[in-house]
């Protein structure tokens, strides 16, 4: 992954489409922080927009996001209506996050991954949507002319470093495919391709002949996987639909004017139309998997649709992009293969978490954005995320904890917690009543399959197993009609009439085999829903205001560690984290506490205060951080006489109270960059008074005592060689010392043989102060020699140089 920084193609808009009317706001606050971290380009025009709440098929929601990036592009250039002139110069990314997925509670694009970026400026997570953005922005897309690019997020895109393409004389649509094996390709979609690289037709979960023609010279197919490209004169065509009935029906427009929802593909429908192996008869008249039957109630709407997609679009070339060495990766919904990808295409063992202790999780674990206290182990193929647990707690093998509170983790102990078990809470609303919902899974069930089928199971034992265990009849999980699989069954109790909400253990241990309070007539009574309902149901941005909780709380005791123990981390990523999230106040807090001496017993006193001096450092780092860039230099004076209670205490050797007249001031100075800026100056100067306090301690290695006084008028020598400095000069100073560590290589070497620097003195039989004052130039010089004999005239001057009161 490319290093975080505002570089690579520039987007004019980027539009990211969601299901629910709950993520608009959550998913568009996404967006807005990854612009000021500048992982995504501060000056695009950023939209998150809800699909219709019938689903339109990605071909509809593709349709619905360039109508709305359009609308904005046209208002911003002064326009009373969608032109499409604003297409002229724009570049624009659409991102479908698609379906609901089990294993992250905010769609895959904000799946959270066990990695972090390369010397990251801020402190962020690295999610799918992260790594999607890093790959289009850096290595697809530079180069492309103006138009449309449109890609999933349910996917992990590896691109080969050279890969470059070329737009000479482009025009049209292009494909992108990554390679991906036969026996895969029959659950995905291929592209057939002529000689030219033009496609001539897209198979769908084909047969295995049919997939063996798309076979390219390496061996492998290339899969419908990657982003689609349409070109300016496309991108206007696709506009034109959203006054096209029956089209229409994809954007909001339609909605807004009682047009009926129509469900269109951007595979099936949008490209296939343009493939030249296809006449229109088919196109328009054959039955497609995963799209709208042409013979059902809307089949007349479809029919229609279908055949004004083929009078806008056909003719259009469609060129396929094989990227023969990269690689995809679909974020399946099988849970095993979910924690298999967690565990083992990621080499990070601890992301954005902080462990007490280390040494419990094994290396083949993972824990992210999480807090583990005391003795909390995870084995090899165990995943934690977004949990706060409290130990003793084990972990086993293959299991998923997610979304767990740290009042949970009382529960979680007593849990039957076997290998291959996914556990998870999620923070659901319906209506006005928010609450928790604890589900538990096994990592081998097939979610969707039906639950006659010999392999359907559930926490890995079969479904008749199940029933034969807790009395459990098929009727009381589904209603007459349903589909019987496990993402439909109402297994998880939400609320009890006569209990209120149910905790983990009550919701959850009882479905395990244990006790928990749990029992038939209770689970009976209580108000269930599937794990399809809680999805559906999932309050988005409780979710993500949980995990940038559990960010900065483990932030702020990864910050506390490193400066107790003396680390040379760079602790400035996660200040901009804490600053843009808007936690800058926990975290002066933390500092202060960390300052003040807090769980500093048994250190020595000038490690103490090379520890307070650093935090004080570290706070003037935050406030310039709130500075925002604004408020004038870093540099400058620190002797405002607000400030000089705080210095007086610090001198004085009252820590503690020193620290505390400074975050008091500090009060008074945060309303304004400006003051920001000077309140930063002033902790730098209070650092500085506490290092000079932490050298001066080094006098108790120091003795002073009687010896032998050497005689009168005899002169005593010392010689020393020269220092030469190699590297690091200054290194050693704060604040490089404190953020990077400091190293000075140097030798002692001779001069012609000699040790150049020395000095000589001699005791003298009366005080005798010798003054030398030099003027003029090189060959004009003239000398003046003072001499003072009296310890008087040797008192005044002293005097004159340090008058009583002075700063």
């Amino acid at each position: 992954m490319s290093r975080s920084g505002c570089s690579g193609f520039s987007w004019t808009v980027v539009v990211l489409t969601c299901q629910h009317k709950d993520s608009v706001y959550a998913f568009q606050r996404e967006l807005e922080l990854r612009q000021r971290r500048c992982s995504l380009s501060p000056s695009a025009l950023v939209l998150t927009v809800r699909d219709r709440q019938e689903p339109l098929g990605s071909g509809g929601a593709t349709l619905n996001a360039l109508l709305m990036a359009a609308e904005h592009l046209s208002s911003s250039a002064g326009h009373t209506v969608v032109t499409a002139d604003v297409l002229d110069d724009a570049h624009i990314l659409i991102l479908h996050t698609g379906r609901d997925f089990p294993w992250s509670s905010c769609s895959r694009a904000f799946c959270w991954l066990p990695t972090e970026k390369l010397d990251q400026r801020v402190q962020a997570p690295v999610c799918c949507l992260d790594l999607l953005l890093d790959c289009l922005t850096n290595q697809i897309c530079p180069g492309s002319p103006p138009g449309v690019w449109v890609c999933s997020t349910d996917m992990i895109l590896t691109i080969p470093s050279d890969f470059v393409l070329s737009w000479e004389g482009f025009s049209g649509v292009r494909v992108l495919a990554l390679p991906g094996d036969v026996s895969y390709a029959a659950d995905h979609g291929v592209y057939l391709s002529d000689q030219q690289g033009q496609v001539t037709d897209i198979i769908y979960k084909g047969s295995k002949e049919q997939i063996q023609r798309a076979v390219m010279p390496d061996g492998r197919v290339p899969l419908v996987s990657g982003p689609v490209f349409f070109s300016r004169s496309v991108s206007e065509k696709l506009l034109q639909t959203h006054v096209t009935p029956p089209l229409d029906g994809c954007t909001y427009l339609g909605l807004d004017s009682g047009a009926p929802p129509l469900q269109i593909s951007l595979f099936l429908d949008l490209l296939r139309c343009l493939c030249s192996d296809l006449t229109l008869d088919q196109f328009v008249g054959e039955e497609r998997a995963g799209c709208s039957s042409v013979i059902g109630p809307q089949g007349a709407a479809v029919r229609s649709g279908r055949a004004e997609l083929w009078r806008i679009l056909r003719g259009t070339p469609l060129a396929l992009a094989y990227v023969s060495g990269g690689r995809y990766d679909y974020t399946t919904q099988s849970g095993k293969q979910h924690l298999v990808c967690l565990s083992r295409d990621w080499s990070d063992r601890n992301t954005l978490s902080h462990i007490q202790r280390e040494s419990e999780v094994s290396e083949g674990g993972r824990v992210i954005n999480s807090v583990l206290e005391g003795d909390v182990s995870v084995a090899t193929g165990g995943v934690v995320q977004h949990c706060h647990l409290q130990g003793p707690l084990n972990v086993p093998s293959g299991c998923l904890l997610s979304g767990l509170e740290a009042w949970t983790s009382q529960s979680v102990r007593r849990l039957k917690l076997a290998d291959d078990i996914i556990i998870q809470g999620q923070r659901i609303e319906v209506g006005a009543l928010k609450l928790s919902v604890f589900t538990a899974v096994g990592a081998r069930d097939e979610l969707q399959v039906s639950s006659d089928d010999s392999g359907a199971s559930f926490l890995n034992q079969t479904w008749t197993s199940f029933y034969s265990r807790t009395g459990i009849q098929p009727e009381e999980l589904w209603s007459r009609g349903e589909r019987r699989s496990l993402l439909e069954a109402r297994l998880f109790p939400v609320f009890h009439p006569r209990g209120g909400a149910v905790g983990l253990e009550e919701g959850v241990s009882w479905l395990l085999g244990g006790g928990g309070g749990g029992c038939p007539r209770r689970w009976r009574e209580a108000w269930r829903l599937s794990l399809k309902e809680v999805m559906s149901l999932t309050h988005q941005e409780a979710e993500l205001q949980w995990r940038e909780e559990l960010l900065f709380l483990a932030g702020r005791r990864r910050v506390r560690d490193a400066l107790r123990r003396r680390s040379d981390a760079c602790l400035l990523p996660c200040f901009r984290a804490a600053v843009l999230g808007g936690q800058q106040g926990a975290l002066l807090e933390t500092l202060d506490d960390i300052a003040a001496g807090s769980g500093q017993k048994g250190a020595e006193s000038g490690v103490e205060l090379g520890v307070a001096a650093r935090c004080l450092s570290c706070i003037a780092d935050v406030l310039v951080c709130m500075a925002g860039g604004k408020g004038g230099l870093r540099s400058g004076p620190a002797a405002n006489e607000a400030w000089g209670s705080a210095y007086f205490l610090l001198e004085e050797g009252d820590l503690r109270g020193g620290v505390e007249a400074l975050a008091a001031q500090r009060a008074h100075w945060l309303s304004r960059p400006d003051l920001l800026v000077r309140a930063a100056r002033h902790y730098e100067g209070a650092g500085q008074v506490l290092l000079r306090q932490a050298v001066m301690s080094s006098q108790r290695f120091i003795s002073i005592g009687q010896g032998e006084v050497p005689p009168i008028e005899e002169w005593q020598e010392v010689e020393c060689p020269a220092r030469l400095d190699l590297a690091g000069g200054w290194s050693d100073t704060p604040p490089i010392a404190f953020e990077h560590g400091g190293s000075v290589t140097n030798v002692a070497v001779k001069v012609d043989g000699k040790r150049p620097i020395g000095a000589r003195a001699r005791r003298l039989r009366e005080p005798r102060l010798l003054l030398v004052s030099f003027t003029g130039g090189r060959d004009s010089e003239v000398s003046t020699e003072t001499v003072c004999n009296s310890c008087d005239v040797i008192a005044k001057i002293h005097l004159h140089w340090h008058p009583v009161g002075g700063p």
